[in-house]
């Protein structure tokens, strides 16, 4: 199995794209629906595959509801797990409930959120998830992705974490040391997915998939200089962070992926800076 099999198969194993699966309303409504009637339409999405609608603040609605299965591809459990939605939307207004509640609000510079469910995931549990967007005078409306991801607890590994990092890992080798390729593939080839079903065994599988592919190089903190970003007691949830500093955490964090990947497909970029010295970075850094 190749890289990019081995990281599509771990995602299906806690993420599901909705986009499909969505139904609209274009009229006001007083308050969030929990249930869906005979005058919501199937939504369809473009060749981009977004969920669009005309300009000049109309407002739409969209909802569907969730029904949280056994497992995404009847094998890896999703008993216990944390389940958010991951929405990005164009929209000068954008409301979020989750059945009758509001729980999350957002315009067309605050564009995306990921939305806790629940943080116990059980067989056959329903929700109803709505939107409220209003589409800018100047331009048309769109709902461009959604995602239910479901997650494990802090310090506990899940699959579709890893297969970020193999994402990012097999793009650096790509273009930096090509040379690494063949023991890449070698070492995804060891990955045993018949423990699957069995969630302890499963997850030795993939700290040891890590652990070759990964080796721990802890910081060391001190008062020298060093390049690259380290971020610290994110994943503490002793500490509290409300709404504003998580989302400014969540973005940039997601600039400098973004920055990565871009210098990844495009290695010439780093020639564009007088000083390369201070670009020098490992792409363990900011994970």
């Amino acid at each position: 199995m190749n890289i990019t099999t081995t990281i599509e198969k771990l995602r299906s194993l806690t993420e599901l794209n909705i986009q499909n699966n969505w139904y609209y309303l274009d009229r006001n409504l007083e308050k969030s629906p929990l249930k869906l009637g005979q005058n919501w339409q199937k939504a369809i999405v473009n060749e981009k595959n977004y969920l669009v609608w005309e300009k000049g603040q109309k407002i739409r609605w969209f909802a569907q509801k969730i029904t949280i299965p056994s497992s995404l591809n009847k094998g890896y459990s999703l008993q216990g797990l944390s389940l958010r939605i991951a929405l990005t939307w164009w929209a000068e207004s954008a409301q979020i409930f989750l059945n009758d509640e509001l729980v999350c609000e957002g315009d067309l510079f605050d564009s995306s959120s990921r939305i806790l469910v629940t943080n116990n995931a059980q067989s056959n549990q329903e929700f109803i998830i709505s939107l409220r967007l209003i589409s800018p005078n100047h331009d048309i409306g769109g709902l461009m992705a959604s995602r239910c991801l479901y997650e494990n607890k802090y310090d506990d590994i899940e699959p579709s974490f890893v297969a970020h990092e193999l994402t990012i890992l097999s793009k650096y080798i790509y273009h930096f040391y090509p040379e690494k390729q063949d023991f890449l593939e070698i070492e995804i080839n060891k990955f045993n997915w018949n423990n699957v079903n069995n969630k302890t065994l499963f997850h030795e599988e993939l700290n040891n998939l890590r652990k070759n592919l990964l080796p721990d190089n802890p910081v060391v903190i001190n008062g020298s200089f060093q390049h690259g970003f380290l971020f610290r007691g994110l994943s503490d949830p002793n500490l509290f962070y409300d709404q504003t500093q998580r989302r400014n955490i969540d973005m940039y964090r997601t600039l400098f992926a973004w920055l990565s990947a871009s210098y990844s497909e495009d290695s010439t970029k780093f020639e564009e800076f007088p000083n390369r010295n201070f670009l020098e970075t490992t792409y363990r850094r900011w994970l």
